[in-house]
């Protein structure tokens, strides 16, 4: 598969896809971004860096859910994240099982 149904490569959706990853997960790599803050700390990494387990365990928020459901649901979608950029990724990628 080298092109989606837009025109656009696969090599440059698996490439935006990526970037935004990258800045979910340990805040944006550069000056700009696609849909967090620019500043420090602002990725999932860094916001529950600090956190005791104790602490992420703690039911909080609307429907009392816990940060550990919420990290649980984060990791079910980076599971299905990475079977889509396995799909888009050219196979002979670096990092392309």
């Amino acid at each position: 598969m080298t092109e989606t149904v837009t025109g656009t490569p696969a090599a440059v959706t698996v490439s935006l896809l990526t970037r935004m990853l990258i800045e979910a997960f340990e805040g944006p790599p550069g000056p700009w971004t696609y849909f967090t803050d620019a500043s420090p700390g602002t990725g999932i990494f860094a916001t529950i860096h600090g956190l005791s387990a104790v602490q992420a365990s703690e039911r909080r928020g609307p429907g009392h859910s816990t940060l550990g459901v919420a990290l649980g649901a984060i990791a079910h979608a980076a599971y299905h994240l990475g079977a889509i950029w396995q799909r888009l990724a050219p196979r002979h990628a670096p990092g392309v099982p």
